[in-house]
């Protein structure tokens, strides 16, 4: 029997200074259709190619064949024998495309900084100014009916001699987007940046370590009495998955024996962050997308899980995971480190595929209805062509995966974002270089 109760779809939780917004609940009235999302992640110093790609042999040795990031040949993912790169893929292949020989013409002469121009196709310098990125050319139209516009994150911040900011997200007079790198300035933004309360009382609630959940829990009592049996599990696994974030979030601060955290979302200290391991911080990030799609509170999200900077984040967490550096390993052909580090991305993002595809409203799932770009700048290192790249999700908005698909370096990277933002709805038929849609990806 339906729920006679409604919940309108801006609802929240709300208590001491902290907003908990709903995700989509059968109390709530049908909305006139699915939010269509756009996520982009983003890796730096490409993959592990043993194999090389084309002519370009790199070794035959039988025991490193095994790291081949891209498959032998096109052809139907579940009829291809996989990198173990993709070991936590296989279950999931019919989420996922993997693509290869697309790139950006204008940048094939760069050799750093991809990462500014992986999102736009523009040959940016510091003597230029980039061009608005892809993301935000989606965010423009996204965004209009979300709290937030977008949510830009990174593992970077503001690094390097020159104080570069680390971002993949620029706005439309080609300037950079600054990205949130740490996990609790993200959570505060999501989850405290609505409530009406000064910032001595947020800082209060933090020192005293009050939880989110904790804090909503009695306005949720009320609500909780009128939800059908449905909601209640959408609620609690909901809720549960606020609760073990901010936990992780929590633990890696040891707020009794530090100073109050600063709360300004563009801070560049991230010093205490590498208390934790590297998949913590990775699976923290990739929940407060998930987060942020799940309450409504954004339709388009840009991740730069590292840059080719080497005081980020990923540099240190590459060196613990992988014992070495990463940049010296592509350098050097270590080609099994660099499959682990390959192997090590690929099951932090299956985790957020799985959290995606599980979360479902009348419309389906959150991965049914977003479209998301998982890949890098360079194959290997300097060559800056053949992108390793991958797009999963976007079942609703016409995308057919389980395939490797192979196109010429005539077809720019930017046909992709093309195909990506039409089939959200955007209303474009061109950006930047490029010619037309990828027809492939949708059947």
């Amino acid at each position: 029997m339906k729920n006679k109760f409604s919940v309108s779809r801006r609802h929240f939780l709300h208590g001491l200074g902290a907003t908990c917004f709903l995700p989509s609940l059968n109390a709530m009235p049908p909305s006139a259709g699915p939010s269509k999302r756009i996520c982009a992640m983003f890796h730096p110093f490409g993959v592990s190619l043993p194999l090389g790609i084309g002519k370009r042999q790199r070794s035959n040795k039988e025991e490193l064949k095994k790291w081949q990031w891209f498959p032998e040949k096109p052809g139907r993912l579940d009829q291809l024998k996989l990198a173990d790169s993709f070991k936590s893929l296989e279950e999931v292949k019919d989420q996922f495309s993997i693509l290869g020989g697309l790139s950006h013409p204008q940048c094939r002469w760069m050799a750093h900084s991809m990462g500014d121009i992986y999102l736009t196709g523009a040959a940016y310098t510091q003597a230029r100014y980039n061009h608005q990125s892809m993301d935000q050319v989606a965010a423009d139209h996204l965004g209009k009916s979300t709290r937030l516009k977008s949510l830009v994150l990174s593992a970077g911040g503001t690094v390097g001699v020159r104080k570069r900011i680390m971002t993949l997200s620029w706005d439309g007079s080609g300037n950079p987007i600054p990205a949130i790198n740490s996990p609790r300035n993200a959570f505060e933004m999501l989850f405290v940046g609505n409530a009406k309360i000064s910032k001595e009382d947020q800082l209060k609630r933090l020192y005293n370590q009050k939880k989110i959940v904790d804090v909503i829990l009695q306005d949720y009592k009320s609500l909780q009495r009128k939800l059908g049996k449905q909601d209640l599990a959408k609620m609690d696994e909901y809720l549960t998955a606020v609760n073990e974030l901010e936990t992780k979030i929590m633990k890696i601060e040891k707020f009794f024996n530090k100073a109050l955290p600063k709360v300004d979302r563009t801070v560049d200290d991230y010093k205490h962050l590498k208390e934790c391991a590297p998949e913590e911080y990775y699976d923290m990030m990739y929940d407060l997308i998930y987060l942020a799609f799940e309450t409504n509170q954004t339709n388009v999200a840009s991740f730069m899980i590292g840059s080719e900077e080497s005081g980020d984040l990923m540099a240190y967490f590459s060196a613990r995971q992988v014992k070495g550096n990463i940049h010296k390993f592509t350098h050097t052909n270590k080609f099994e480190q660099l499959g682990l580090w390959d192997q090590f991305l690929l099951a932090r993002f299956r985790t957020f595929l799985d959290k995606m595809s599980k979360s479902r409203d009348e419309h389906g799932s959150l991965l049914d209805n977003t479209i998301v770009l998982h890949g890098c700048a360079t194959s290997t290192l300097h060559w800056c062509e053949h992108y390793p790249t991958i797009i999963a999700g976007g079942k609703n908005l016409g995308y057919k995966h389980g395939h490797y698909r192979e196109f010429p370096s005539s077809v720019p990277f930017s046909n992709l974002f093309v195909s990506m933002l039409d089939s959200a709805g955007v209303p474009i038929k061109k950006y930047h270089d490029s010619t037309g849609r990828i027809e492939e990806i949708f059947g």
